[in-house]
C-alpha cells in the first residue's frame, strides 16, 4: 500500500479502538475512495454476520468487526454481510477457499467475494453482478451499478450486469470519459461480432480479456 495513505484496510493499522476503513470523499467535485481510521462500532458484526453500511456497496461507515467490510446485497436497505479485506498479491489472503481476493475502485480496496464467470446466463445470485477485479484476470460476484451500454465508468461508478468497463476508443459514442461500459462477449462464439455489432451499433469484434476466456465487444478498427 503507497505511504500516502492514511491506513491499511488489510493490516489494520490504526490505533486499538479504531479500524481502517472505505471512506468516500469529495475533492474538487470529484468522489475518492480512501481508507480511513475511524472508531470501532458498540457491538462490531463478525465474519458472515448481517451489517448495514451507510454508502452501498461497500463504502462509508459501516457496523463490522476490525478487518471486515460490509458487502452490501440489498442497496435498498443498505444491509449486507461483513466479510474480509484482503490483499490481491497474496491469493492465500482468503482463508475461505470458496472465495477469491478481488481489488475493486483500487489494488488496495480488495476484498474476499465469490468466482464467478460473466458469460453464464446467470453467474452471481440475485442482487449480484459479475464484476472483473482490477489488475487482474479474475471475476467475482459484486454489488452491480447501473451503467447502461456506452455509459462512463471508473473503478467507482460500475457498469450493470453483463457489462464492463472497456477503454473509451474501444466503445463508440463514449464522449468525455476515459471509459466507457460495454457488453462481455464470448471469443469463442463464431456469432460473437455479429452479436457485439448488434448491441454497439457499429462493426464490431469480440475481444478477449487478458487470457481469461471472457472477451468484450469493441468498435472494429
Amino acid at each position: 500500500m503507497p505511504r500516502c495513505l492514511p491506513c491499511d484496510v488489510y493490516l489494520q493499522d490504526c490505533p486499538d479502538d479504531e479500524r481502517c476503513v472505505v471512506d468516500v470523499r469529495d475533492i474538487d467535485g470529484t468522489l475518492y475512495a480512501l481508507p480511513v481510521c475511524k472508531p470501532m462500532p458498540a457491538q462490531p458484526v463478525p465474519e458472515g454476520g448481517t451489517c448495514t453500511a451507510d454508502i452501498p456497496p461497500f463504502f462509508g461507515v459501516d457496523d463490522c468487526d476490525r478487518g471486515l467490510v460490509c458487502f452490501v446485497d440489498d442497496p435498498q436497505t443498505s444491509t449486507g454481510t461483513c466479510v474480509p479485506f484482503c490483499d490481491v498479491y497474496d491469493p492465500s489472503s482468503c482463508e475461505d477457499p470458496t472465495r477469491v481476493c478481488a481489488a475493486f475502485a483500487d489494488e488496495w480496496l480488495s476484498v474476499c467475494a465469490t468466482p464467478c464467470d460473466p458469460l453464464q446466463a446467470d453467474p452471481c445470485p440475485p442482487g449480484l453482478a459479475c464484476v472483473p477485479s482490477q489488475g487482474a484476470s479474475t471475476f467475482a460476484c459484486m454489488p452491480p451499478g447501473t451503467g447502461t451500454v456506452g455509459a462512463p465508468c471508473d473503478g467507482f461508478v460500475y457498469c450493470g450486469p453483463g457489462l464492463s468497463c472497456q477503454p473509451a476508443g474501444d466503445v463508440p459514442g463514449c464522449m468525455g470519459a476515459l471509459r466507457c461500459c460495454t457488453p462481455y462477449c464470448d471469443p469463442a462464439d463464431p456469432q460473437a461480432a455479429q452479436a457485439c455489432t448488434a448491441a454497439l451499433g457499429v462493426p464490431a469484434t469480440c475481444s478477449e480479456v487478458q487470457t481469461t476466456g471472457v472477451g468484450t465487444c469493441k468498435a472494429a478498427p
